[in-house]
């Protein structure tokens, strides 16, 4: 049979969570954990199953098949849950009356079907157990019957205390479903646990409100793992002992809301956040501001033009005059012929000449002589942005090409990125 070792360590469900379950497993939102052979894959049903029909017909159930074939089969399904009862308003009873209604039934559409086919199963609630045979049916649509597939049963049971608990008890419940000796692909086995109550003593079969005095009522709801869907070992004969289960996270109330003790901290926290927003806005308007400084001591590729005495390569030289020929038309009209023709001084060129070579030597491939004339002419040093102008400018002005620009952009870049 199937390894029930440690089964008890399961998530506690409180009574009234389990008693108005749905029926499905717990990583599904209900409360039943699961232990299957390795062929045997279970997982939960709300509606219909598109192989044998309408399974369900209260709320959910828990389906399990045969992935695989299995010969000479001595293990059972197992399906298992914890339950937490909350005593304080009781005398702490040595026992309880419980009532339980549940329908097992299974299918198998690989061989005929013979009604007589049954197998056994089996409820065990605390130390009480009912057990009774349960029938195959057929594979057109499944209708609880009492005959054949209900187990419906009264009794009592001893309660079993937490060690050094006043008020808190568990209750340890369990489904055995028996399987073939032998079966296919195809096997499909059911349970639809319909109802579970107990009598006595008389227990609220609702939540209590949310308690913030206990401070692991109060934990996260995701801070204890939940066991997984399937648990699988080998099969060996090993009895059930019971051992208080840890306390179920699923069914934890929500962390209280923040006390007025950490507004100052809220306060503190958005003071910080704003003080740092006005640091880092500072620092960007100096930056600015230093380009803006820097760039208006630069001259523009124009007046670096005038200074070198070079005059753009165009075929109209009337559309670009020197600074002299510019400061002269503005004079008076009988000393225009004699300013036009007075010789001027042309500063040193010698360091913006050489910066420019320099560095069209070493960018060669990208710069050739043609094109370093160009800049020449243009005023261009290498740490210029050539966006300044646009690209018409650059063509209609100084005959740069697109594809010139574009290698001159390429190296501006790369000597900001260093």
């Amino acid at each position: 049979m199937v390894s029930t070792t440690g089964l008890s360590y399961t998530p506690g469900v409180p009574y009234p969570a389990f008693h108005r379950q749905n029926g499905l497993l717990v990583d599904d939102g209900g409360v039943w954990s699961v232990r299957a052979p390795e062929s045997i894959q279970c997982s939960s049903l709300l509606d219909t199953d598109p192989y044998i029909g309408e399974l369900c017909t209260f709320k959910g159930c828990i389906v399990c098949r045969s992935t695989q074939e299995a010969e000479d089969v001595k293990e059972h399904i197992l399906l298992y849950a914890n339950i937490t009862l909350d005593l304080q308003r009781t005398n702490r009873p040595a026992t309880f009356d419980y009532s339980s209604m549940l329908d097992v039934f299974w299918s198998n559409r690989q061989t005929p079907y013979n009604s007589s086919e049954y197998l056994k199963a089996s409820v065990t609630v605390g130390e009480d157990t009912k057990s009774r045979w349960y029938w195959r049916i057929g594979h057109d649509k499944w209708t609880p019957s009492y005959d054949k597939t209900r187990i419906e049963h009264r009794g009592t049971s001893t309660l079993q205390y937490t060690y050094g608990g006043e008020s808190t008890a568990y209750l340890f419940v369990k489904v055995e479903m028996g399987l073939p000796s032998s079966y296919p692909v195809g096997l499909i086995e059911v349970m639809q646990f319909q109802s579970f109550s107990i009598d006595r003593p008389s227990l609220p079969t609702t939540l209590p409100p949310p308690s913030h005095e206990d401070p692991e009522e109060s934990s996260p709801p995701d801070s204890q793992p939940l066991p997984t869907r399937r648990e699988r070992h080998k099969p060996s004969q090993v009895t059930v002992t019971w051992v208080p289960p840890i306390h179920s996270p699923r069914y934890q109330e929500p962390l209280p809301p923040p006390t007025p003790n950490n507004e100052g901290l809220v306060y503190l926290l958005g003071f910080i956040i704003v003080l740092s927003s006005a640091v880092a806005i500072i620092l960007i308007v100096q930056e600015l501001y230093r380009r803006v400084q820097r760039s208006e001591h630069l001259p523009t590729f124009a007046d670096r033009a005038a200074l070198l005495g070079y005059g753009p390569i165009t075929a109209n030289p009337r559309d670009y005059r020197t600074f002299g020929e510019e400061s002269h038309r503005g004079g008076a009209s009988h000393a225009g012929s004699t300013a036009c023709h007075a010789p001027r001084e042309t500063p040193k060129k010698y360091d913006l000449e050489q910066g420019l070579s320099a560095w069209a030597a070493e960018h060669r491939r990208q710069i050739p002589e043609s094109f370093e004339a160009k800049l020449k002419a243009a005023g261009y040093l290498p740490y210029d942005d050539p966006d300044i102008m646009t690209e018409d400018e650059w063509l209609s002005q100084w005959s740069v090409s697109k594809m010139e620009l574009q290698r001159l952009r390429h190296l501006y870049q790369q000597r900001e990125d260093a």
